[in-house]
């Protein structure tokens, strides 16, 4: 009886021993499988289709790392796309760049070496301050576009009075404004101190601002209310012209985004992405509204 004990023990043992390593064996396997994958996902080798998802731990991490791979392919996508937008724009204005350039040479040294009635000579000057504005815009685009992709946007919020910060922006703009007989109106007399950024939310309410004055009819206004509520401080601009659609109201705030009736105008479509990304950075939002041909853009600033 007690060789049977022991011989049951014995095959015990050996059966146990043989498991172990099995499953030891099993689980080196499945670690080596993991490391592959992870190893391919790392160097952007990994292929989601030739992974079959079924029950079990390892097999659980095996679709993460399917995912994060998904994840990962979907962001390198998309920064080439960027890329690719970026390359276009710095190419497109450096293109323009040369017309407003070769326009200022040229009148420039036709002034310089011939002797021209007054009459001309206003004309030609006129014409160098049309190409010099033209090429400070380009210029300008350029600088908001080069800062804004290298993330060099950094906000210091203060106490000041966010109304000052809009009239500012209103200055800016009434040049623009001037010459399309559009009347820019808000009551800004009273004190609205806030904490904010003033010149990066200066910039956020500019480009509304030259946004409307851009899209408005000639003859049109421009009205500007500011409203305090009890969260959020809240900026409407509104404006009448163009308009602009259902569809465009998703994506007006996209980087890179023109609308289909706005092609034609100058821009590079990072205006309105720059202003909500100040405004995020800010705690706030911003919302447009269409209501025939007045179209209406709501900035809210966190109190």
């Amino acid at each position: 009886m007690i060789t049977l004990y022991i011989g049951i023990f014995a095959c015990t043992c050996i059966f146990g021993a043989v498991y172990n390593s099995i499953l030891k064996k099993r689980h080196e396997l499945e670690l080596e499988k993991l490391e592959t994958i992870f190893d391919q996902v790392i160097h952007n080798k990994f292929d989601p289709e030739t992974v079959k998802y079924s029950e079990g731990q390892v097999h659980k991490v095996i679709f993460k790392a399917k995912r994060v791979a998904e994840i990962a392919e979907e962001r390198k996508h998309n920064v080439e796309i960027e890329h690719q937008h970026i390359q276009e724009l710095i190419t497109d204005i450096s293109h323009q760049m040369r017309t407003p350039l070769t326009s200022i040479m040229m009148y420039t040294e036709l002034l310089q070496s011939m002797n021209l009635p007054e009459g001309e000579a206003k004309e030609f000057l006129e014409r160098i301050e049309v190409s010099s504005e033209r090429l400070m815009w380009l210029a300008s685009e350029f600088i908001i576009m080069t800062r804004f992709e290298t993330a060099t946007m950094k906000l210091h919020p203060v106490l000041e009075d966010v109304n000052k910060t809009l009239q500012k922006a209103i200055l800016e703009n009434q040049e623009a404004a001037k010459q399309k007989k559009i009347l820019i109106s808000g009551d800004f007399n009273q004190a609205n101190l806030l904490v904010h950024d003033s010149k990066w939310t200066g910039e956020a309410f500019s480009n509304v601002i030259d946004n409307a004055v851009k899209y408005s009819h000639e003859k049109s206004k421009i009205q500007i209310n500011i409203e305090r509520l009890l969260s959020y401080t809240r900026v409407d601009i509104t404006s009448y012209g163009i308009g602009v659609s259902d569809d465009a109201i998703r994506l007006i705030s996209q980087k890179y985004y023109r609308g289909e009736n706005a092609k034609e105008l100058p821009g590079a479509g990072i205006g309105l992405y720059l202003t909500k990304s100040i405004l995020e950075e800010q705690g706030g939002y911003m919302l447009v509204k269409q209501e025939q041909e007045r179209t209406i853009f709501s900035l809210f600033l966190l109190n």
